[in-house]
């Protein structure tokens, strides 16, 4: 597993530039490669204002986990070969998948009624707007838990790289997917759909649900 720097929540200084030099010192290392310097230092800033206002929106557990998913999101568009544009998307998408997650006070969680997912699309794009939350982004974070058919490659990143940064599912369904991705070399569609059944299995355990068989 990814070993993550303890990011400390101090209210007097969660806003200001020191904790933000603290988290882009420690996580932007592992961030897209854009030959662009000026399209990096958008993304930069972008990413700054991002973890300020996620941050203030989420306990600080989920938004350790709102870093490792985005790690995981930049080890797995390496690793299987996606474009900067992709890897860039997702990492936005992994950032913000959560957001609205045991958040009682945004509005869109209040209104909705239609889960995480879709509450943490909307605050998103009402935060930032649809040219930073296109639909893939926004797809990508709303369709996060569980994932769905045909998703483009950001939904799927995100929807795998959440599950491995997952605290609380048990380590084997995560060493399940770590063992598919570097013992079996599995390819980036048959880890989707693998992630998929694994999900599946976990929700019936988890709700006491018993499948049905052939034999009854």
């Amino acid at each position: 597993m990814i070993k993550l720097p303890v990011l400390k929540r101090d209210s007097s200084r969660h806003k200001g530039k020191g904790f933000m030099t603290e988290v882009i010192s420690a996580w932007y290392g592992a961030g897209a490669i854009i030959v662009d310097l000026e399209e990096q230092k958008s993304h930069i800033l972008k990413r700054e204002e991002i973890l300020i206002w996620l941050y203030g929106k989420v306990i600080p557990v989920r938004f350790q986990h709102s870093l490792e998913t985005e790690a995981w999101v930049k080890k797995l568009s390496k690793l299987y070969g996606f474009s900067s544009e992709v890897e860039r998307k997702a990492s936005l998408a992994a950032l913000l998948h959560d957001n609205a997650k045991m958040d009682v006070k945004d509005r869109y969680r209040v209104k909705s009624g239609k889960g995480h997912g879709y509450d943490g699309a909307e605050s998103a794009r009402n935060r930032f707007g649809d040219e930073v939350i296109d639909e893939e982004v926004y797809n990508a974070i709303r369709f996060h838990p569980g994932g769905r058919e045909q998703m483009c490659k950001v939904e799927a990143l995100v929807f795998i790289a959440d599950n491995l940064a997952s605290f609380t599912k048990p380590y084997e369904f995560i060493e399940k997917i770590m063992e598919k991705i570097y013992r079996e070399n599995s390819s980036f569609e048959d880890l989707v759909e693998y992630v998929k059944e694994l999900e599946e299995i976990y929700f019936r355990y988890k709700h006491g649900i018993k499948f049905h068989t052939s034999e009854g």
